[in-house]
């Protein structure tokens, strides 16, 4: 509790990070509060380096029935479309 205290006192929130420098990792990072990885609810949020553009960000949302249900039904296709080969 102290570490999202003191992460709040900073103007700063405690998010699941995923990042991949050499190998793949997830853990909690303090990150600003306006960044825009400070999704709120069901929303994920992915963000990147690009070159020339810099930082993108893409955010949508990342759980719940009808989301929940197209990836259902995108993983039945490609399984399908699998066995059509």
């Amino acid at each position: 509790m102290d570490q999202i205290e003191g992460a709040r006192a900073e103007g700063k929130v405690i998010k699941l990070i995923g990042s991949r420098d050499g190998s793949a990792t997830v853990s909690p990072k303090a990150i600003p509060a306006i960044h825009p990885l400070n999704v709120a609810g069901t929303f994920n949020a992915i963000s990147f380096d690009t070159h020339p553009a810099g930082e993108v960000t893409l955010v949508g949302k990342g759980a719940g029935g009808p989301e929940t249900a197209s990836s259902v039904v995108r993983d039945l296709i490609e399984v399908r479309k699998s066995f059509a080969r």
